[in-house]
């Protein structure tokens, strides 16, 4: 018998093995997100770095939380029209509010915990703006402090300001 029979039956058991293991994985996914009562809210993550992903597989994995994310929006011209996870970068900040009238969005997460005073601002001015639900996610410290990502997101507190 030729050698290369042992290494193709190698490849063959290997891709057999792992195939199960997809399929075990997608019925288990498929199934839990079937299984998930009520409406879920239609959300948008601002930020598409690594803290906006984590969101997104917090998500994924914690369908009592009711988000049915549909994308992200993202600063960062670069990242426009590009694909992660599955989701797409629907735009960046400034098109914010035409995108959550075009995908009937209830919900912006802003997961951009880099960001400084002024950008904060400028960020919360548009979720403001496109007239959506808008809330905070905490950035790594908080969440090393604290429970899992989705108990800690949090509404932001309104100040009225005066000029």
């Amino acid at each position: 018998m030729p050698r290369s029979v042992y290494i193709l039956d190698w490849f063959a058991l290997l891709l057999v093995d792992n195939g199960a293991r997809l399929t075990v994985r997608m019925i288990y996914t498929s199934l839990r997100a079937n299984g998930a009562e009520g409406v879920q809210t239609r959300t948008l993550i601002y930020g598409a770095g690594i803290s906006g992903q984590a969101l997104l597989r917090e998500f994924r994995q914690n369908q009592s939380l009711m988000c049915d994310v549909v994308g992200f929006i993202d600063d960062d011209p670069l990242m426009a029209h590009s694909i992660l996870q599955g989701k797409p970068v629907l735009g960046t900040g400034e098109t914010l509010a035409e995108t959550v009238r075009t995908h009937a969005i209830k919900r912006v997460l802003v997961a951009v915990p880099s960001a400084t005073g002024p950008q904060m601002v400028r960020i919360l001015k548009l979720a403001l703006d496109a007239g959506a639900e808008y809330k905070m996610v905490p950035g790594l410290g908080d969440l090393i402090q604290g429970a899992e990502l989705g108990q800690q997101i949090r509404d932001v507190a309104r100040r009225r300001h005066t000029r």
